[in-house]
């Protein structure tokens, strides 16, 4: 993704397609190979929704750098008194997210379990 300014609207449209997902948010997430990667923080509808079957869902409407290729799933996502995603707080969660899993399901304990291998950056998706 290193070079490319991303809105993370188009990946969360078309994860909210599938039909195991109730919503999403897209971030970058710093990665040792590409310098930076779109990372989906997820509220399944379907509780036996995997990060794969999403994943491949994605690949079916979106550039190859626009996939996903971390998939968080939890139980809610962060919200402003109005509604609006706190992306913020989503990427400061990311520090303690191992950066080479593929997934983490942050619903069991808000991701206070994760450890970090790689920073999160804020470049990328705005």
């Amino acid at each position: 993704m290193l070079g490319f300014n991303l809105s993370p609207n188009e990946e969360e449209i078309v994860a909210v397609t599938h039909p195991g997902v109730l919503e999403a948010a897209a971030i970058a997430q710093t990665d040792e190979r590409s310098g930076e990667v779109v990372a989906l923080f997820v509220v399944k509808k379907d509780p036996n929704l995997t990060e794969q079957e999403l994943i491949e869902h994605c690949k079916k409407s979106l550039t190859g750098y626009k996939v996903p290729k971390h998939v968080y799933f939890r139980k809610d996502l962060p919200k402003t008194n109005v509604g609006k995603i706190l992306r913020r707080a989503l990427r400061d969660e990311l520090p303690k997210i191992q950066v080479p899993a593929l997934s983490y399901d942050c619903s069991l304990d808000g991701c206070s379990n994760a450890k970090a291998t790689t920073p999160a950056s804020r470049v990328g998706i705005r």
